[in-house]
Protein backbone atom coordinates (compact mmCIF):
# COMPACT_ATOMS: atom_id res chain seq x y z
CA UNK A 1 0.00 0.00 0.00
CA UNK A 2 1.13 3.48 -1.00
CA UNK A 3 2.07 5.71 1.47
CA UNK A 4 -0.82 8.19 0.17
CA UNK A 5 -3.69 5.35 0.75
CA UNK A 6 -2.25 4.54 4.17
CA UNK A 7 -2.53 8.17 4.98
CA UNK A 8 -5.97 8.54 4.03
CA UNK A 9 -6.89 5.58 5.50
CA UNK A 10 -5.80 6.90 8.70
CA UNK A 11 -7.20 10.13 8.27
CA UNK A 12 -10.90 8.79 7.63
CA UNK A 13 -9.99 5.99 11.00
CA UNK A 14 -9.31 9.01 12.93
CA UNK A 15 -12.45 11.10 11.86
CA UNK A 16 -14.78 7.62 12.36
CA UNK A 17 -12.81 7.54 15.74
CA UNK A 18 -14.23 11.48 16.75
CA UNK A 19 -17.62 10.48 15.33
CA UNK A 20 -18.21 7.63 17.43
CA UNK A 21 -16.58 9.03 20.58
CA UNK A 22 -19.40 12.50 19.99
CA UNK A 23 -22.17 9.75 19.30
CA UNK A 24 -21.67 7.97 22.28
CA UNK A 25 -21.46 10.65 24.75
CA UNK A 26 -17.85 11.83 24.69
CA UNK A 27 -17.03 15.70 23.95
CA UNK A 28 -16.09 17.31 20.73
CA UNK A 29 -12.43 17.95 21.07
CA UNK A 30 -12.41 21.61 22.51
CA UNK A 31 -8.68 22.21 21.10
CA UNK A 32 -9.94 21.88 17.48
CA UNK A 33 -10.70 24.59 14.56
CA UNK A 34 -13.09 27.15 15.54
CA UNK A 35 -14.68 24.76 18.80
CA UNK A 36 -11.16 26.16 20.31
CA UNK A 37 -12.84 29.71 19.31
CA UNK A 38 -15.73 28.75 21.15
CA UNK A 39 -14.46 27.07 24.34
CA UNK A 40 -12.37 30.26 25.54
CA UNK A 41 -14.89 32.59 24.53
CA UNK A 42 -16.76 34.99 27.03
CA UNK A 43 -20.18 34.49 27.20
CA UNK A 44 -21.77 37.88 26.17
CA UNK A 45 -19.19 38.91 23.65
CA UNK A 46 -20.43 39.98 19.78
CA UNK A 47 -19.65 38.38 17.13
CA UNK A 48 -20.04 37.16 13.20
CA UNK A 49 -19.85 33.54 12.16
CA UNK A 50 -19.40 32.17 9.19
CA UNK A 51 -21.34 28.92 8.39
CA UNK A 52 -19.82 25.99 6.33
CA UNK A 53 -22.41 26.77 3.56
CA UNK A 54 -21.18 30.39 3.67
CA UNK A 55 -24.27 31.88 5.62
CA UNK A 56 -23.71 35.03 7.69
CA UNK A 57 -24.69 35.26 11.04
CA UNK A 58 -24.71 38.41 13.23
CA UNK A 59 -23.97 40.66 14.50
CA UNK A 60 -24.81 38.47 17.17
CA UNK A 61 -24.39 37.68 21.13
CA UNK A 62 -22.53 34.35 22.13
CA UNK A 63 -24.30 33.01 25.20
CA UNK A 64 -22.81 29.42 25.95
CA UNK A 65 -20.58 26.32 24.58
CA UNK A 66 -21.45 23.12 25.02
CA UNK A 67 -18.30 20.92 25.01
CA UNK A 68 -20.05 17.69 25.71
CA UNK A 69 -22.05 18.32 22.30
CA UNK A 70 -20.40 20.92 20.75
CA UNK A 71 -23.36 23.22 20.06
CA UNK A 72 -22.78 26.90 20.34
CA UNK A 73 -25.68 29.41 21.66
CA UNK A 74 -26.00 32.56 20.21
CA UNK A 75 -28.61 35.72 19.99
CA UNK A 76 -29.34 37.68 17.40
CA UNK A 77 -31.60 40.56 16.93
CA UNK A 78 -33.59 41.41 13.79
CA UNK A 79 -33.60 44.23 12.10
CA UNK A 80 -37.18 44.11 11.03
CA UNK A 81 -39.75 46.09 12.81
CA UNK A 82 -40.47 45.26 15.88
CA UNK A 83 -37.23 43.99 16.32
CA UNK A 84 -37.38 39.88 17.53
CA UNK A 85 -34.13 38.74 19.29
CA UNK A 86 -34.04 35.12 17.89
CA UNK A 87 -31.73 32.36 19.79
CA UNK A 88 -29.45 30.19 17.44
CA UNK A 89 -27.67 26.96 18.23
CA UNK A 90 -25.08 25.30 15.88
CA UNK A 91 -22.46 22.61 16.19
CA UNK A 92 -18.90 24.08 16.27
CA UNK A 93 -17.72 21.90 13.32
CA UNK A 94 -20.19 23.67 10.86
CA UNK A 95 -18.59 27.38 11.76
CA UNK A 96 -16.16 28.33 9.24
CA UNK A 97 -14.74 31.16 10.92
CA UNK A 98 -15.46 33.70 14.12
CA UNK A 99 -15.17 37.60 13.92
CA UNK A 100 -15.49 38.94 16.86
CA UNK A 101 -16.64 42.31 17.62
Amino acid sequence: MSNLVAAIFQLVDDILESVANVISGGTVPPNEGTCAVFSQLTPGTTVTVTTTSGSMIGPATFVSFDAATGIVTLREQSSVSPPVVETIQLSCTNIESVTQG
